[in-house]
């Protein structure tokens, strides 16, 4: 196995040149090695070739080029070839907005954070108690705990909530608290109300400060295939209203997900069971199923489970694709899927419902063996950890 030149540890305390490719990344994937002083981090590529030396506390998810690194309490970025761009002199954190999203990630300087662009500029000051990732040009941003605004890429105010709900309702009642959503979709942000013994109201607001639709007794989240969930404010009651907060689909469902991809999975209230339905709320996936992978999304066969049965896969028809004799199973990603058998054997089994390769190995509730970039790690008989090929091909092996 061959080894890139070691990283040096003082490359993680000087900002070196920037100037990333926009070309589409390689794979990367983690990698860990236990020492006297703790466990370390580092990156191999798709051949199995160290790209940056376990020598990180903890290395993050690459987002436009760039992950977030931690070293010694300090945290800064690496690009794509293991190299520090960005030094390492802020505070650790482990909130999503760390991720660059649309040029911009978060950074935490004496416990409260702003924003760094991709050359490693502070281009807005830390100065607030939370951060969320930009999108659509935009961020919720808390300057109090708990008490949000919306800024622009200039940390311009864009909206606030407590003044735009007094432009739209004229006035705040006794006990009233008005708060956002995390983000702004589709140029807008859920508005939710509460007052002690009162029901919860919420609307969608636009970024001009305007009410889509009259504050409605919902609880209701953004807009996701031109729809939004609603739920009761009891919350045992799901449906979907439309951007004038028009009723679309019924509140027919115990509970239900956002849309994607045209469809949302759902507990109907008849059955008590679980289905899919599509925009128009027919069901595509009759509510047959204890259970239905939050995944669902992901791949054409859903991974399912029948009363009194075992688990299998459908299709979006609802038929049947893979027999029902597991109970565990993955979603299919690149033509691959874990599973684990009622003796507890596990494997990856193709679409055809055959066991790809032999090899033995361990499923970890806090690890995902999903396939990218033609590689899954997986958890070793011996302890150790790996990441394989498609043919069951050990190419790193780590403890």
């Amino acid at each position: 196995m061959r080894k890139t030149p070691l990283l040096t540890i003082t490359l993680l305390l000087v900002l070196v040149a920037s100037g990333l490719s926009q070309e589409n990344n390689p794979q990367l994937y983690k990698f860990h090695q236990r020492t006297d002083e703790g466990r370390f981090f580092g990156l191999i590529n798709a051949d199995g070739d160290i790209v940056a030396e376990a020598i990180f506390d903890e290395i993050g998810s690459f987002s436009e080029g760039l992950a977030y690194v931690s070293f010694k309490r300090k945290a800064g970025y690496i690009d794509v070839t293991g190299n520090v761009v960005i030094e390492a002199k802020y505070q650790p954190t482990y909130d999503i907005s760390r991720d660059f999203s649309e040029g911009l990630a978060s950074v935490r300087v004496d416990g409260e954070f702003g924003y760094v662009n991709k050359h490693g500029e502070l281009v807005i000051a830390c100065q607030y108690a939370k951060t969320y990732p930009f999108n659509e040009g935009f961020a919720v941003v808390e300057p109090n705990w708990s008490e949000k605004v919306v800024i622009d890429k200039k940390a311009h105010i864009i909206l606030n909530p407590v003044a735009v709900y007094k432009n739209n309702v004229h006035h705040v009642s006794k006990g009233e608290t008005v708060n956002l959503d995390e983000r702004v979709k589709n140029g807008t942000i859920t508005m939710y109300v509460n007052r002690y013994n009162h029901p919860p109201r919420s609307t969608l607001v636009a970024m001009n400060g305007d009410f889509l639709f009259p504050l409605k007794p919902y609880i209701i989240h953004e807009i996701s295939d031109h729809l939004i969930r609603a739920q009761t404010n009891d919350r045992k009651r799901t449906g979907y209203i439309n951007k004038n907060g028009n009723t679309v689909i019924p509140f027919d469902y115990v509970s239900g997900t956002d849309f994607k991809n045209g469809y949302a999975k759902v507990k109907d209230k008849q059955t008590n069971l679980y289905g899919i339905i599509d925009l128009n709320g027919n069901y595509v996936v009759p509510p047959e199923y204890t259970h239905i992978s939050d995944d669902y999304h992901k791949s054409d066969y859903i991974f399912v489970g029948k009363p009194n049965s075992n688990y299998g896969y459908i299709d979006y028809n609802g038929n049947p694709v893979i027999d029902f004799k597991y109970v565990y199973g993955g979603v299919f990603s690149e033509g691959l899927a874990v599973v684990s058998t009622p003796q507890r054997e596990n494997m990856y089994i193709d679409k055809t419902g055959n066991k790809a390769f032999e090899l033995e190995f361990n499923i970890s509730q806090y690890d995902n063996e999903n396939f990218k970039g033609g590689i899954a790690k997986v958890n070793l008989k011996d302890g150790h950890s790996a990441y394989i090929n498609k043919k069951g091909e050990i190419l790193f092996k780590f403890k």
